[in-house]
């Protein structure tokens, strides 16, 4: 799965308003990563297409579960969805992590 510059902005995006409605901060959610600070943030960021896909799919998933523990509303992640879980993981081997 590719993502244009423009998809990898509008996750970026939607992963900060799901911060906000999980009640975690941005080191929080790096800690529950078990991320180094740098991979976790590019993956955060979207800002690299060097990205590991199964990095992203982690912060999803985290903030998937943590939105829900607050309480809050999931913002659905566009191009992270079930669909795309499943192609993600026959091209790039990524075990769900939930």
């Amino acid at each position: 799965m590719s993502l244009s510059s423009v998809e990898r902005d509008q996750i970026a995006r939607e992963f900060e308003q799901n911060l906000q409605e999980s009640g975690l901060t941005l080191d929080e959610l790096g800690q529950q990563s078990g991320l180094d600070e740098d991979r976790f943030m590019r993956a955060f960021l979207m800002s690299e297409r060097g990205s590991d896909p199964g990095d992203v799919w982690l912060i999803r998933d985290l903030l998937e579960t943590a939105v829900k523990h607050n309480g809050g509303t999931f913002t659905p992640i566009t191009k992270l969805n079930e669909e795309n879980r499943r192609r993600a993981a026959g091209w790039f081997g990524i075990k769900d992590r939930r």
